[in-house]
């Protein structure tokens, strides 16, 4: 999921990136014995995994050490491909906890996360590491971490029956994020053709209205409507997060189109782009 970032920040970076911590923290706290065991719309994963999959990347960034791997994943039948093999293994390694160890080791990342980001490199493309020993630019490694750990946050105050948090720094800082993956999902995706316009209306954090040209080259970009888009879609800012983190079926979630109905479909269809 590319992003801009020519206005990129460490300060607002930083800031929404321990939104995002905290607001998994905040929310974990509250649960009660049954809470912990309630399915979340990830395969194979209770609130519980959910939180400790959050734990266990940030215990990884933090640099400590990676859980043993697993040999044996036919005792993990929801498991498919080398990254959600990655995911589990730091998930199962939190499996023993009381509810109140895994609280506890998070708050204390939290806190250690804290620190090591007050160092981080101030600027955007210098190297910082990001999950799975992979190394990229200190922006995307952040906006992309914000952006996973926000989403977890919502996957797990849905699962519980919470009201969603689509305000704040780090709801901000995703929505940014998914504003700037929408040319890959237009052009590239979709497939959309060249020359297509694409309308976007997000009520968000704040609300947007933006649009995705395709270029003769056939790549999109974000652009000003110099004419009216061949289709406009308007949505939340909590239904672009479900239909991009692969969440809800297209058909559960509202979404009003304006204009070419299947050029609207494709690309909304096309939305889905977390591993």
């Amino acid at each position: 999921m590319p992003e801009a970032v020519s206005n990129w920040s460490l300060d607002d970076a930083t800031a929404a990136y321990l939104d995002a911590l905290r607001g998994a923290l905040t929310v974990a706290r509250d649960f009660d014995h049954d809470e912990w065991h309630r399915p979340t719309d990830l395969p194979g994963w209770a609130v519980f995994d959910v939180v400790a999959h959050v734990t266990a990347v940030e215990d990884e960034l933090a640099g400590r050490s990676v859980p043993s791997p697993i040999h044996d994943w036919s005792r993990f039948p929801h498991v498919s491909g080398p990254f959600q093999q990655y995911t589990e293994v730091g998930v199962e390694a939190r499996r023993h906890l009381t509810p109140t160890d895994l609280v506890d080791e998070l708050a204390d990342l939290v806190d250690e996360r804290a620190r090591q980001l007050a160092h981080a490199p101030g600027h955007p493309d210098a190297e910082m590491r990001g999950p799975a020993g992979l190394v990229d630019g200190v922006s995307r490694v952040m906006a992309t971490r914000t952006f996973d750990i926000w989403a977890h946050e919502q996957d797990i105050r849905r699962a519980t029956g919470r009201s969603t948090r689509m305000s704040g720094a780090a709801a901000a800082a995703a929505q940014e994020k998914m504003i700037d993956t929408l040319p890959y999902v237009v052009a590239r995706k979709a497939q959309a053709p060249a020359r297509t316009l694409v309308g976007w209306s997000i009520e968000g954090e704040p609300d947007v209205t933006v649009a995705v040209e395709v270029d003769d080259g056939g790549r999109g970009q974000l652009a000003t409507a110099s004419r009216d888009p061949d289709a406009t879609l308007t949505l939340t800012l909590e239904s672009l997060q479900l239909l991009m983190c692969g969440r809800r079926p297209y058909a559960s979630v509202t979404v009003a189109v304006q204009g070419d109905v299947d050029l609207a479909d494709r690309v909304v269809s096309a939305l889905s782009v977390t591993p």
